[in-house]
């Protein structure tokens, strides 16, 4: 599955939606990743996400890192199905950012900003790839052998 993550910044508030793009990807035509998702839909669920994770600044640049600062968001329970026209959303004010969110490698408000969407960004990746690897371990030739002649 491809996937489509478009960033922005307008009054100090930060962005990022992550969208389908296209079925298919690594190991997986398109046609086959449309099939299965219709044969065992998934459901993004927030709760079952942990947002948490540890992030410096490098070069200018907010990355993940295991030494950095820790950053966590606390988000409302929300459930998406993953379809064509998925689509998940983050957004944060500077104003929202608290001063005991500030770190040693993220020390403005916007850094921190920068490091929760890319947080978000992060952790929906990796359940969607975690969420996908279960049901392609749920799919085998079931259906393909179908239908079936039997004489007796």
């Amino acid at each position: 599955m491809n996937l489509t993550i478009t960033r922005g910044i307008e009054n100090n508030k930060f962005t990022t939606l992550v969208a389908f793009k296209e079925f298919g990807g690594i190991g997986m035509t398109s046609e086959d990743e449309m099939a299965l998702l219709q044969n065992y839909p998934i459901i993004l669920t927030y709760g079952e996400i942990t947002f948490s994770d540890k992030f410096k600044v490098v070069s200018g640049n907010v990355v993940q890192d295991s030494t950095g600062d820790t950053v966590t968001l606390i988000l409302s329970e929300r459930k998406t199905p993953l379809t064509q026209v998925f689509q998940v959303r983050y957004e944060v004010s500077t104003g929202q950012i608290l001063d005991a969110e500030l770190g040693t490698s993220l020390i403005s408000k916007e850094l921190v900003a920068q490091a929760k969407c890319i947080l978000f960004e992060n952790k929906v990746k990796e359940r969607i790839t975690s969420l996908l690897t279960i049901a392609k371990t749920k799919n085998n030739s079931f259906e393909i052998n179908s239908p079936i002649d039997v004489v007796i």
